[in-house]
C-alpha cells in the first residue's frame, strides 16, 4: 500500500499530524512497530559522545542510546520497518559514522514490546 493511500484512509479516524508520525516511525498498518533490534556499539576512544549524539538524530532510533561497559561502548534501541530497511540502517549509516569499529545486533523475535 502507499504511503498517501494510507493517508488517506487513516485521516478519516486519525489527525494528519499522527498518521505522518506513525508512519515515520516504521509502523505497521496496525499501529506497531515492525521490527525491534537492540545494536551494540564499538567505537574508537573518545567516540562516544559525538557517535552518541549521531545516533539519537537518526531515524528508527527509539528510547536508548546509552554508554555501557562490557564488550560494547553504546547500546541503542531500533525499531523498523523491515530487515530490508534496518540493513540498510546498520549498513549505510551506522558503520559509516567516524569512530565506529563495528557492530552487533540483537534483533528481537517477536513484534511484541519487551516486558518488565
Amino acid at each position: 500500500m502507499r504511503f498517501v493511500d494510507i493517508l488517506e484512509e487513516h485521516t478519516q479516524t486519525q489527525s494528519v499530524e499522527s498518521v505522518v508520525i506513525w508512519k515515520l516511525h516504521g509502523a505497521d498498518e496496525c499501529g506497531g512497530p515492525i521490527m525491534r533490534a537492540f545494536v551494540e556499539v564499538v567505537v574508537k576512544a573518545g567516540k562516544v559522545k559525538p557517535v552518541m549524539s549521531e545516533l539519537r538524530r537518526m531515524r528508527g532510533v527509539v528510547e536508548h542510546v546509552c554508554p555501557v561497559t562490557g564488550h560494547c561502548d553504546i547500546l541503542a534501541t531500533v525499531e523498523l520497518p523491515n530487515l530490508e530497511s534496518f540493513s540498510e540502517f546498520l549498513l549505510e549509516k551506522v558503520q559509516c559514522l567516524d569512530g565506529v569499529v563495528r557492530t552487533e545486533s540483537l534483533v528481537c523475535i517477536t513484534n511484541d514490546k519487551c516486558k518488565r
